[in-house]
Formats: structure tokens, sequence, C-alpha cells
């Protein structure tokens, strides 16, 4: 079978592989054979994280059919504290877990690997495909490593923000957000994700409003829990809206939109797309060096924002004179 450009590309040889798997199902084994076997994905994998972390010493990956298993066991976690993986409308895919000896675990799930929304028609696509998605995995858990190593990931500057009350409440959710919009900014250039977020957009919006929904239906019953499981599904949206202003990036000082607009597009992002894009544009890449006050300001804006755009979807949320918490649903549905 002929190849496509990306399938068996040769990064050099390697003199001691540094990629295990494990845990894989009897659905992914022969996708992960003919990787493995014919296209040398370890090589593929080593070589994007190696282009960022060049010491291979400080880092192992492991391909996994099982990330809830695999994180459980590197970070020897029990069953009261066991990794989960659901975000929202999403699943996580990959993640770097950082040791106390500075060295790095890269996990990637061979279903975020084999991962397609759109029908691929020959085998020669469904190869590039998963390696271009492994690729790009392995790139940005090495992004994540990257910022730490430098003292610029979000546990640095998440608690150096100016804002109280609610805007503060966010600071740590959009540090997060902030640290993998600037690695998805750095991955689009070398390893961008077949996977467009806009394919994942229209889900985060049906879930946000589904929760806003049945929050209105039951605050009065558990207002705690109404506000968590609303707070959650905004967070996951704003999640895909780092990705996606990473992706789109800007033309100038122009915010991007996506050829199309999805369902939901108009009543939850349309009128803060410009603040969301041009508010993370003003971050940098995670490859190139950030002073912390610098972040720290972006974060401030972007908590600032977060509430203003939780109130213009009908979501008053934010602390009394007393330092109380408080949230209205201003609509009767969503």
């Amino acid at each position: 079978m002929r190849g496509n450009g990306v399938r068996g590309r040769s990064y050099g040889a390697l003199v001691e592989t540094r990629v295990k798997y494990e845990y894989i199902g009897d659905d992914a084994a022969a996708a992960v054979a003919v990787l493995s076997e014919l296209c040398d994905l370890a090589n593929v994998l080593e070589h994007h994280v190696a282009a960022v972390l060049p010491d291979r010493d400080t880092w192992t990956i492991t391909v996994t059919g099982d990330l809830v298993a695999t994180s459980n066991a590197i970070e020897g976690r029990h069953s009261e504290g066991r990794y989960t993986i659901e975000r929202g409308a999403g699943q996580v895919g990959a993640r770097m877990i950082e040791h106390h000896d500075g060295t790095f675990s890269m996990v990637i799930s061979t279903a975020a690997i084999l991962e397609t929304r759109h029908e691929l028609t020959t085998a020669d696509e469904v190869i590039g495909h998963a390696l271009r998605s492994a690729a790009h995995l392995a790139r940005h858990e090495a992004g994540h490593a990257a910022l730490a190593l430098r003292g610029e990931d979000s546990s640095k500057y998440q608690d150096s923000v100016n804002v109280t009350g609610a805007e503060r409440m966010w600071r740590r959710h959009l540090a997060a957000h902030m640290d993998d919009y600037r690695i998805e900014a750095m991955t689009r250039r070398d390893a961008p994700s077949p996977l467009s977020q806009v394919d994942h957009l229209e889900d985060a919006i049906g879930h946000l409003r589904a929760e806003l929904n049945a929050s209105c239906a039951s605050w009065r019953q558990d207002i705690q829990a109404a506000r968590d499981r609303t707070m959650i599904a905004a967070n996951s949206l704003l999640r895909v809206v780092a990705y996606l202003a990473a992706e789109l990036g800007t033309g100038g000082n122009v915010a991007r939109r996506p050829a199309e607009a999805c369902v939901g597009w108009d009543q939850y992002l349309e009128a803060s797309w410009d603040a969301w894009s041009l508010t993370f544009a003003r971050l940098s890449a995670a490859d190139e060096p950030m002073p912390l006050d610098e972040i720290a300001v972006v974060l401030n804006d972007l908590c600032w924002l977060t509430i203003a755009w939780l109130r213009s979807i009908g979501v008053d949320y934010g602390m009394d004179d007393g330092q109380g918490e408080y949230i209205y649903w201003r609509q009767d549905s969503y």
C-alpha cells in the first residue's frame, strides 16, 4: 500500500525507545499493531516530545487503552481518589504527569489517537490521521512539561491576580485554559491536530444549554448542586473556546471565526468572541518565554470577561458585600 507522506516517516534511529504500550484492548489492537510495527508510532511520538524536551532521560511515554488505570498506577492513586477522564461533553485524551524528581510521564489514550469525526475512506487516510493525532498529542503534553520547567505553568501565576470575589473564583480554571492556549498556539505550527475544535464546539454548547435548563429546574431543591452543574458546564465550554481561539488565531488585531456558525454560536459566543480571541492572543506560544506578571494581567482580564460573559447568557454569578456567594438564572429556559 503506497504511503501518503505521513505514514512511515523516519526521524532517525532511536538508541532506546521510551514508549511502552499497555491495556490495549481487542477493539484497538489491530490498529495499534499497524501503527507500531509498520508506521513506527514510537518514533513519531518520541520525535515530537524530544522536539520540545530534548533531554530524553527526563520523560517516558505510555500509550494506553485505559487512561484511568494507567494514570492511577503512575500516580499511586487509590479507589477514593481515582483519576477521572470526563470533562463536560468530552473526555481527556492525554495527560502529562510531573514527578517530584523533575521527570515527566506522558500518557496518551489509544482512543484519542484513533478518534475521527469525519469519514475516512482509505486505509492511508486512517493511518495518516492517527499519526497526526499521535504527533499532536505528544507535542501538546510535552508543552505542559516545558511550561513547568520554565516556571510558567498555571500553578506559578494563578494566584497572582488582582481580582476578588466571583472573578477570583475562576482564576485556576482559566489559568489552565491559558496553558492549553499557549501549547496549542505552539503545536499548530509543527503538529496541528487533524481534529478541529469546531467539531467539539456544538457539543459543548449543547451540554451547557442542557445543564442551564437542569439548573433552572432544580435550584430550589439544591442550589449548590445547581450552581456546580452550571459552572462545570460553562468551564467545559471555555476550555473549547481556548483551544478554538488557538486553532483559528487572529489576523492582526481581528478575531477569526469558524467558517460556519454551529448551533448555539449566536446565542452563546458571537457577542463575546472578539474579546475571547483577542485576549487569549496576548499570550505567547508555549515555546516563547513570557514574564509571569504579563501572563497574570491576561488572567485578570479573562476573569472579568468570564463573569461578564455569564451575565450575557443569562447567569448572574457573584459575591455580595458580605462576600456571600450568589447565583441567579435570569431566563426561564435556555
